[in-house]
């Protein structure tokens, strides 16, 4: 299932602020890149969504 949210701050299930943003995985993730759609992850419990914009905190920068 795809999760969006606005609030790139926090994850959309579990509300924790520990997040990432995570590599692209397809041809979808590539066209959501154009209209400025990123993948996220939240490290607390593994929970992948998209939001607008890049959100630029200190554990979104740390992507491996």
């Amino acid at each position: 299932m795809i999760q969006f949210t606005t609030n790139k701050a926090s994850c959309p299930e579990c509300d924790s602020e520990y997040i990432r943003r995570t590599r692209r995985q397809g041809v979808g993730d590539t066209l959501f890149a154009v209209v400025r759609i990123f993948p996220y992850r939240c490290l607390t419990c593994d929970t992948r969504y998209y939001s607008v914009g890049r959100y630029f905190g200190q554990y979104a920068e740390e992507e491996s």
